[in-house]
Parts: C-alpha cells; sequence; structure tokens
C-alpha cells in the first residue's frame, strides 16, 4: 500500500513539473499559413491614403517564438484587393527603455494585396510594426506578444 501511495505521489510531482515546464516554454515553430483566407481572422486595421491595410491570422493573436500573420491591401470604397509596390515592415518592442528591431519577413503571396509575413520574437510584450508601401505610405500595428 505504501509503494502505491509513494508512486502515485512520484507520479503527481512529474506531472506538475512538466506543466510547469510546458507552460513556460517559447513557440519555435510557426503555424503553418493557411491556404483558404477564410481561415484567417482580423486582428487589426489600419489606413492611409485610400488604402486601408488588415492584419489577420488564424489565431487572432500573436505568440510569442516564431510565428506568422498575413497583411492584405484593400481599396477604401470598394473593399477589394489592390495591388502596391515596395511593401515592407520594421519591428520594434520596447523593453527596460530600449527599443530593440526584430525581423520580419513579407512575402507576397497568391492573392493580390495580400503579403505573408513570418516573424520571431523571444519575449512577451507589445510589438510595434510599421508596414511601409506605395514609397511613401506607411501604416502602424501595435501587437500584445503574448
Amino acid at each position: 500500500m505504501k509503494e502505491m501511495i509513494s508512486g502515485i505521489k512520484i507520479s503527481v510531482i512529474l506531472l506538475t513539473a512538466f506543466l510547469l515546464v510546458s507552460c513556460g516554454e517559447k513557440n519555435d515553430k510557426p503555424d503553418t499559413i493557411p491556404l483558404v483566407g477564410s481561415q484567417l481572422k482580423p486582428v487589426q486595421q489600419s489606413a492611409a491614403g485610400n488604402i486601408y491595410v488588415v492584419a489577420s491570422n488564424s489565431q487572432n493573436d500573436i505568440k510569442r517564438g516564431k510565428g506568422f500573420f498575413v497583411i492584405e491591401f484593400k481599396d477604401i470604397k470598394s473593399g477589394e484587393p489592390v495591388k502596391v509596390s515596395n511593401v515592407k515592415s520594421e519591428a520594434v518592442m520596447h523593453i527596460d527603455g530600449k527599443q530593440t528591431s526584430y525581423e520580419t519577413s513579407m512575402t507576397y503571396s497568391d492573392s493580390t494585396g495580400s503579403y505573408d509575413v513570418t516573424y520571431d520574437f523571444p519575449v512577451r510584450g507589445n510589438v510595434y510594426i510599421d508596414v511601409h508601401f506605395n514609397d511613401s505610405l506607411k501604416v502602424q500595428f501595435i501587437f500584445s506578444v503574448i
């Protein structure tokens, strides 16, 4: 009987340790970029000129570690996707009073006006993502990395 209780105690201790370690684990693998636009959920949107820019992903949030989201450019009046040029993004976090830049990579997708953005944010906090396009236009998204 004592051996059985000792075995249960050890199992509970191991399970607790496993849960504590896995809850704080960094996400090292990006989500798979969905192939169907309907799987995406708009997270934020902003406008510049006559274009509004929508940031979407499959989980409705930005997670620490590697991940992705999609940026879509749409005409303000019609809501139809529009082709833009010279698209790039910059990501910055303010940590301990210092500004730290993080790399994002934008790739044109098969859909007009749509770009896949991959990132690797190693810490939690607010990240400011500037999206530049058409030479002089810019929008900013502020995501809470969880």
